[in-house]
């Protein structure tokens, strides 16, 4: 098992935790955490766009001008989509993005990338996060203490418990780069794109419980 500290809110070491191999120490797989993330993010897609073709163009309906003797190439109609204010050929149309990566594949590429911010020491395990109020400083000085060099992007996982957490919700609030999520919706797609990851110990002990 890879052994790892947890903090307080000061930055300080509070103890030592196991974590599974199985879940925070695997051989990253590269291309499952790139399938991931692109279904993530095709799955966002609203897929609305829509062009309207020459039969839904309004007007158009007489024919322009006789078919012989004009000297001029035939045309039936003047919605046709080489003239201007004409239907649309081939242009976008109301679809569904969404694809489906099988459930093995999805859990894998979690696992991936959970080992991936392990190996390169940007986990962060913290005891508690119960403020006694909401301060932006108090949760700024507690970045400082746990981000050994400087500040980046940093998603934060909750445990059931949300109640517990409303004051450090509200004391990041004003900080742009840092973003609070329950672990129940844990993903790839804010894992990688976090250069810090933080993990409350219960949030540990049910991920671990979750993929043993």
């Amino acid at each position: 098992m890879a052994k790892t500290k947890v903090v307080d809110i000061k930055g300080k070491k509070k103890e030592d935790i196991n974590l599974k191999d199985e879940i925070f120490n695997i051989e990253p797989d590269d291309k499952l955490i790139a399938l991931a993330i692109k279904q993530y993010l095709a799955s966002r897609r609203q897929g609305s766009a829509n062009a309207k073709t020459r039969a839904e163009v309004r007007g158009g309906g007489a024919k322009p001008w006789r078919q012989k003797g004009t000297g001029r190439a035939r045309a039936g109609s003047t919605r046709s989509s080489i003239w201007v204010g004409g239907g649309t050929t081939f242009g976008p149309r109301p679809r569904d993005f969404s694809f489906r990566v099988p459930k093995k594949q999805k859990v894998k590429a979690l696992l991936s990338a959970l080992s991936k911010k392990f190996r390169e020491n940007k986990l962060i395990i913290v005891d508690r996060l119960d403020f006694d109020e909401p301060k932006t400083k108090m949760f700024s000085e507690f970045l400082y203490n746990v981000c050994d060099d400087g500040f980046y992007t940093t998603t934060v996982y909750m445990g059931k418990d949300e109640d517990k957490y409303q004051n450090a919700k509200l004391s990041a609030r004003n900080i742009e780069f840092v973003k609070f999520s329950p672990i129940e919706s844990i993903n790839v797609y804010n894992i990688v794109t976090s250069e810090k990851l933080i993990l409350t110990k219960a949030c540990v002990d049910r991920l671990q419980e979750v993929y043993s």
